[in-house]
């Protein structure tokens, strides 16, 4: 399996399953090093942090989804489409989905998808 789904609570704590440093919390999001790409759909915001894997992505864009600053514009359809694609290709990718709920003038949800390399060495690390 490399996409894992889970519900989270307020207090709930992601730390990398590479490197061991917090990516996800409270009052915490930093990127690890292992991460290949994350995806906020309600910001939204899409972040590929390995540039190996956009021969992946760009194919999927349209020619003006991509600007000068060499950032991705990733709607919730081409984020599907790309993470069915990358997570066939490459079997040590493990995509999680952590969504939160609440109330506001109702019911609300909010996911977070964080994309780790299980292939990342630590000792390539700076």
């Amino acid at each position: 399996m490399n996409h894992i789904e889970m519900d989270i609570d307020d207090d709930f704590e992601f730390f990398c399953p590479m490197t061991g440093r917090i990516i996800l919390g409270p009052e915490v999001f930093e990127p690890s090093a292992a991460m290949a790409f994350y995806f906020i759909p309600e910001a939204p915001d899409f972040q590929l942090l390995n540039e190996a894997y956009a021969s992946i992505l760009k194919p999927l864009l349209n020619e003006d989804a991509q600007d000068a600053e060499d950032e991705y514009s990733v709607d919730h359809e081409v984020f599907d489409r790309f993470a069915q694609a990358i997570l066939a290709e490459h079997p040590n990718l493990v995509l999680f989905s952590f969504t939160s709920h609440g109330i506001a003038c109702g019911p609300v949800s909010s996911t977070v998808h964080i994309c780790i390399d299980f292939a990342f060495r630590c000792d390539s690390m700076d």
